[in-house]
């Protein structure tokens, strides 16, 4: 198992990848308050994050209410690659939020996969503040 030192500083490309992760989860976050105003929930679960609700929709629906499966497949090594883990459809609205935002951080930077975790924990976790899913997951 490889040790991972926790002396270092971070490299300039690591520094790098945290200001593009801090940047874009806040234009995400403005870009979808700005979708529905505040309060705004699925009129059939309740779901309330703007990543789940559907642009345009009167009234109000989310993703996982307007499709006619509950679960979709998630390849965790994006884009058609890696295991597939089944989750949510809501759910799956918003991790797939984070890892483009996770790809869009890392492009053309050296990261280590440890920096690059905590950079994906701490997307998940911003994003996981703008609301609810919704219904049961």
């Amino acid at each position: 198992m490889k040790t991972v030192r926790t002396d270092r500083h971070p490299t300039p490309d690591e520094d790098r990848a945290a200001r593009r992760v801090v940047l874009e989860v806040e234009r995400t976050r403005v870009r979808l308050a700005g979708r529905f105003p505040p309060g705004t929930a699925c009129s059939s679960c309740g779901a309330t994050h703007p990543a789940v609700l559907v642009a345009g929709s009167d009234p109000p629906i989310c993703y996982a209410c307007s499709v006619p499966w509950s679960r979709e497949g998630n390849h965790v090594a994006g884009h058609g690659r890696g295991p597939v883990v089944e989750m949510p459809a809501n759910e799956h609205r918003v991790f797939s939020e984070g890892e483009r935002i996770g790809r869009w951080a890392m492009r053309g930077l050296d990261v280590p996969p440890e920096t690059a975790f905590g950079l994906g924990l701490y997307t998940c976790l911003r994003l996981d503040r703008l609301g609810s899913l919704g219904g049961d997951l």
